[in-house]
């Protein structure tokens, strides 16, 4: 039996474990943006790290917003002057960086005899962001471990169902020009990530290819988005793990013990569920686009477990106790 995505890819986080750079990186992420002396709700540096991480790039994400601290052409969208990174944190941000790049960039090539360069380029997670700058003469030693673990995770993708697909399709959608391609799959994004009121049924029937309001054209490109969008989207789970082994020994775990409510479901996407949490420790952390652990009834017998992608939360405060205790309520779907 073929190993997951996701568990080709702790292959990769154990290295990261074990990675001497590890608490230097980790160091970068709990540190960057402070200044001497500053502490508190007001804290430039807090609010630095809650920043970057809205912007949900990994460590490109505090790249990027170093570069916008520095500008001073930009006009400050906070309400107080934030930070940039020290040097020391810079070059530790870098080398989370370059390491996160080294695998995107390992399992892309990988498939470089299966796909033409434009599918592989849009596929790229961070494909149609703006980058940030990145410290100069950092060096990084990757092992031996790491390579080993990312040959594994390419023939993972290489078994991807949604590579089939591609090969097949590439013969009719070669006049589509590269920039309309990279056009589909920014489109596919901004309908399954960032409209909230999307994707309808009518959206998923086109990127599906059987829409019956299309032609067999309209509907071959909209297989084409979603499938490029289905390796885009693996490879971006892949990025968020290997950003949170650098700060997490282990993965944040909803199962009996944190969750009082949840209600299990499917829609045309898949598996969902719908969790509400007295959180215990770190799922307050957890915000929409991070993996957690699912172990959990399945309501027939059997038990829900696996890898789950937070797709929404909500945190409020409990009414039923005096200790004004937070509660978290998660849709979760499973991935």
């Amino acid at each position: 039996m073929s190993k997951s995505l996701f568990s080709l890819a702790c292959g990769i986080t154990k290295a990261i474990l074990q990675s001497p750079s590890r608490d230097a990186i980790a160091h970068a992420l709990r540190n960057s943006g402070n200044v001497e002396g500053a502490a508190g709700l007001m804290d430039p540096g807090g609010t630095f790290r809650y920043q970057a991480r809205k912007l949900r790039m990994q460590f490109a994400g505090y790249l990027l917003l170093n570069d916008i601290v520095e500008d001073t052409s930009v006009e400050q969208p906070f309400p107080w002057k934030l930070n940039r990174l020290s040097e020391e944190d810079w070059r530790g941000i870098t080398e989370g960086d370059l390491f996160v790049s080294r695998v995107n960039t390992g399992v892309l090539n990988g498939l470089s005899d299966q796909l033409p360069q434009i599918y592989l380029d849009v596929c790229d997670p961070y494909h149609g962001f703006r980058l940030g700058k990145r410290c100069q003469n950092v060096e990084v030693q990757f092992s031996s471990a790491l390579d080993s673990a990312i040959a594994e995770l390419v023939a993972g993708f290489q078994a991807h169902p949604a590579l089939r697909f591609l090969r097949a399709a590439h013969s009719l959608a070669q006049a589509i020009k590269p920039e309309h391609v990279s056009e589909l799959a920014l489109y596919v994004r901004s309908v399954v990530e960032e409209d909230p009121d999307r994707p309808t049924d009518s959206d998923i029937e086109r990127l599906r290819g059987e829409s019956q309001d299309q032609d067999q054209s309209a509907n071959i490109l909209g297989a084409l988005g979603s499938h490029l969008y289905s390796l885009r989207k693996a490879l971006a789970i892949v990025d968020g793990l290997l950003y949170d082994a650098f700060m997490l020994d282990r993965l944040v775990v909803i199962s009996e013990e944190n969750c009082f409510s949840v209600a299990h479901g499917r829609d045309l996407l898949g598996e969902t569920s719908r969790v509400e949490l007295q959180p215990t420790g770190r799922e307050l952390e957890r915000e929409p686009g991070d993996v957690v652990l699912l172990d959990l009834d399945n309501g027939n017998g059997s038990r829900l477990s696996g890898p789950a992608l937070i797709e929404s939360s909500r945190t409020e405060m409990s009414r039923e106790t005096d200790s004004a205790a937070p509660m978290l309520t998660s849709v979760a779907r499973r991935c």
